[in-house]
């Protein structure tokens, strides 16, 4: 028990401190259903400064493809957890690693559906669209660039 409290107040420490590459090996150098359990538990972290995409992608960064595929219940919580619009505004550029290495942990159908749900997809496809049909080009006028999405 004491070493499992040491282990976790590690693991939070280095979260704090950022070290990505540490949380990496600390989660290659525990069994997969343990790294899957905590990575539950990881997805839900709201802590002021901490992103808990980049938090998974160190965590997972370990598990490579020839990897056993995560369960789907351990994945189906990390990606309720953390494919919300407040988290994707708050860490924009943790999303493409973060999602690069959920493509790798299997059910991509699973993870395109839930960026299909994605509000914050929707606004990104929403403001693409209107700027692509507000400036066709049909008044003469080269299309204006478009602006920069917010997220």
């Amino acid at each position: 028990m004491v070493r499992r409290c040491l282990v976790l107040h590690c693991l939070r420490m280095m979260i704090m401190e950022q070290q990505w590459d540490d949380i990496q090996a600390m989660g290659s150098a525990i069994i997969n259903e343990v790294v899957d359990h905590i990575s539950v538990y990881l997805a839900h972290i709201r802590a002021e400064g901490v992103s808990p995409l980049r938090v998974l992608t160190a965590w997972l960064g370990s598990r490579g493809n020839d990897a056993p595929r995560i369960a789907r219940w351990y994945f189906g919580e990390l990606l309720k957890a953390s494919m919300t619009p407040q988290v994707f505004k708050a860490h924009p550029p943790d999303i493409a690693p973060f999602l690069r290495r959920m493509v790798r942990l299997g059910y991509k159908d699973w993870l395109l559906n839930q960026l299909l749900q994605s509000s914050v997809l929707r606004e990104i496809m929403g403001s693409v669209l209107d700027d692509y049909l507000k400036d066709d080009g049909s008044d003469g006028q080269p299309p204006r660039k478009r602006a920069k999405v917010q997220l």
